[in-house]
């Protein structure tokens, strides 16, 4: 099924290296699930996710957020009402943004680097 935005319309375009899985292994390389329990700690990233209470995706969440409490890996999560619809990511978006703004500039605050824009 064709998305319509260039070039991540196609399975191909949205699988990583541009082809499909053929191998549990290949799935396993890109798997959030497992990439997190291999990561070293001091590599982990800020991880921020939110999903909608109706979304179909909300079980595979919740179960993704056990997996990093239960490896005591810090994240942001955050659901509220709605489903896996543009309308609930247009509403959301912008707690996304702020929440990565705020980790990328503590991060760049500890290397000591200044951030180039300043918040309102």
């Amino acid at each position: 099924k064709r998305i319509g935005i260039e070039n991540f319309s196609s399975q191909a375009e949205r699988t990583p290296k541009g082809s499909i899985f053929t191998k549990p292994e290949e799935c396993d390389a890109y798997d959030p699930f497992h990439l997190v329990q291999k990561l070293p700690k001091e590599m982990w990233p800020h991880l921020y996710f939110d999903c909608g209470t109706e979304d179909r995706l909300i079980s595979s969440n919740l179960a993704f957020m056990k997996v990093l409490t239960d490896n005591k890996i810090p994240f942001t999560f955050a659901q509220s009402p709605g489903g896996h619809v543009p309308s609930y990511w247009a509403r959301e978006v912008g707690n996304s943004m702020a929440a990565q703004y705020a980790a990328i500039k503590k991060q760049l605050a500890s290397l000591k680097i200044e951030t180039p824009l300043k918040t309102r």
